[in-house]
This record gives structure tokens, C-alpha cells and sequence, in this order.
């Protein structure tokens, strides 16, 4: 069952924990589990994923969109004409 090196579990904690948890279960248990587990996971992505399009999570959207396509210019700044290069044009 893969590699074994219980000097790491200090460094997953959570895991550690849930490992110990799950050690008392067979291997097709843990498999079923596992499967069980993948599969709800997979689904509740995909729901929502699927509700960005109909919920109020739109505005998660619409915010990456306004930051990628907002000006830089401060608020209110002034716009200088180069008036000589407007008398040019006359």
C-alpha cells in the first residue's frame, strides 16, 4: 500500500488522524469508500460549478471581469490636449 514513512505524519496532521481513523477498515472497504467519496466530489463540483450560471455567484464573474477591464487612470483625471498639435491640424 504505497510507501510507508511515518516520520512524515507531523507534517499532515489531518491525515494523520484520518488514517488512524480508517485502520481498523479492510482494503475493499477503503476502496468502496474511496470510489464513494470520488464520486460525490466529482458530482457537487459539477453542480457548482453548474450554479455559477444561475445564482447569485454571478458577481464572482463579473468581478475577475471588471478587474481584468478597468481603466488604471486614477478616478476623475483631467485629459491635457496638446493644444499645439491641435493648431496643426486647422
Amino acid at each position: 500500500m504505497g510507501n510507508r514513512r511515518p516520520e512524515l505524519a507531523r507534517w499532515s496532521p489531518g491525515g494523520f488522524v484520518v488514517a488512524k481513523m480508517l485502520s481498523g477498515f479492510s482494503h475493499e472497504t477503503l476502496k468502496s469508500l474511496h470510489r464513494f467519496n470520488w464520486w460525490f466530489h466529482a458530482a457537487t463540483a459539477f453542480v457548482f460549478i453548474g450554479y455559477f450560471a444561475y445564482g447569485k455567484f454571478k458577481h464572482v464573474l463579473f468581478g475577475i471581469a471588471n478587474l481584468f477591464f478597468h481603466s488604471l487612470e486614477p478616478m476623475g483625471k483631467l485629459s491635457h490636449p496638446d493644444i499645439e498639435a491641435m493648431l496643426d491640424e486647422d
